[in-house]
């Protein structure tokens, strides 16, 4: 299983901690003292990132939320997954806790 943005199953930073305030979601990444807050589709996507949601089916979720083609929302989410694990807020499968 690989946490890709490509593809592959995403999963949590283990460190990372959030809540969702009114459809925003606050992320703490402890391991840097830095926080993050995503905008309302970031948000949800976030919501969706739990390890058993591959990469795909978050993009058909987005796309039928937000009424958006299927390609469309793939790239968009590839791109934000890309930016969340440059980010370290996703889990990296090399990394051991």
């Amino acid at each position: 299983m690989t946490t890709g943005a490509s593809g592959g199953t995403p999963r949590k930073h283990p460190h990372a901690t959030s809540r969702v305030y009114e459809g925003e979601a606050f992320v703490i990444l402890p391991e840097t003292s830095e926080y993050k807050i995503l905008n309302g589709v970031g948000s949800r996507i976030w919501e969706l990132v739990d390890g058993a949601r591959s990469t795909e089916d978050i993009a058909k979720v987005v796309a039928a939320e937000y009424d958006v083609a299927f390609e469309t929302a793939l790239v968009d989410v590839q791109e934000f997954l890309a930016d969340l694990k440059a980010n370290r807020m996703l889990a990296d499968d090399s990394e051991r806790w």
